[in-house]
């Protein structure tokens, strides 16, 4: 009985090991993130004829890093209908990040930014269930205000912007300023960034952030039931 106890908890040990971990980094300054499918390089917005934008409205880009793999897609929500739009990591020649062209801009030349105007709010929605069961954690989200300019920098696309935080479908924060760094350390499988700011139109890019799987597996309350078990079996037998 002994014996089954160690090897109970043992893999136990083995469920709960550690989990992959990585800094995305989308600007071209340092870029590491490339997407995987569902995107084609060409001038989709920027005037960077080397940028990345998905193939389509509403098509997600793919992508893989540290082995962590996600999924990002964009969307423009006009008055309360919610549409797809593209996707864009502009990384030339400006490299400042993944933002957003919707059905009110040009393909070229329009704006990259995730912004609020006349009524669209467009937003990133990042979806990590492609990893595996278990969610991950968000956090140290550098953003840009365009032309790879940080956003506490006034240029011509700045400063930032508000944004609204959804995890996993629920909204977490609300009115939130795109600032150089956010902390985060939001937890979920899903996160989309909403621009949010129906006074001013300036958006935001997001450059980088840190991602780590958080383990919770699904097998785990078995396994644990299973050892209970064990003990109430070895209870009895010594009774006996």
């Amino acid at each position: 009985m002994t014996k089954l106890f160690v090897s109970a908890i043992a893999a136990a040990g083995l469920l709960i090991a550690p989990a992959n971990a990585a800094t995305v980094v989308f600007k071209g300054d340092g870029q590491n993130a490339t997407p995987v499918s569902g995107a084609t390089t060409t001038n989709c917005g920027s005037g960077g004829v080397n940028d990345f934008c998905s193939t389509a409205p509403g098509v997600g880009i793919d992508y893989s890093v540290g082995g962590v793999d996600f999924t990002v897609s964009a969307f423009e929500d006009f008055f309360g209908t919610k549409t797809g739009a593209i996707v864009i990591q502009d990384i030339q020649p400006t490299d400042s990040g993944l933002g957003v062209i919707s059905a009110a801009e040009t393909l070229n030349g329009g704006d990259d930014q995730v912004q609020s105007n006349s009524g669209a709010n467009e937003s990133l929605l990042f979806d990590f269930s492609a990893s595996g069961p278990n969610p991950v954690q968000l956090s140290n989200i550098e953003f840009n205000s365009g032309a790879d300019r940080n956003c506490s920098s006034v240029g011509s696309e700045g400063p930032c912007g508000l944004f609204d935080l959804y995890v996993d479908g629920l909204l977490k924060v609300a009115g939130v300023l795109a600032d150089d760094l956010v902390l985060g350390g939001w937890i979920g499988t899903t996160f989309e960034f909403v621009a949010n700011n129906p006074v001013d139109p300036s958006g935001f890019v997001i450059a980088q952030f840190d991602v780590q799987e958080v383990p919770i597996p699904g097998a785990l309350p078995l396994l644990l039931s299973g050892i209970a078990g064990l003990g109430f079996a070895a209870r009895r037998k010594k009774a006996a």
